[in-house]
């Protein structure tokens, strides 16, 4: 998922601990598969034209 938005040119902020977060979420099931464009959407960086 980050190499694919690094290709298409979106800028991300987040810690080595948000990305465990968000894939032991996805794993265990306390974060629905629905929910991680949100988090995606969250995790832009403020004005990269996306």
């Amino acid at each position: 998922m980050l190499a694919f938005a690094r290709v298409n040119g979106m800028a991300l902020r987040y810690t080595d601990r948000d990305i465990v977060w968000l894939g032991f979420s996805m794993a265990d099931g306390s974060l629905d598969y629905a929910a991680v464009p949100a988090w995606v959407r969250g995790a832009e960086e403020p004005g990269n034209g996306i």
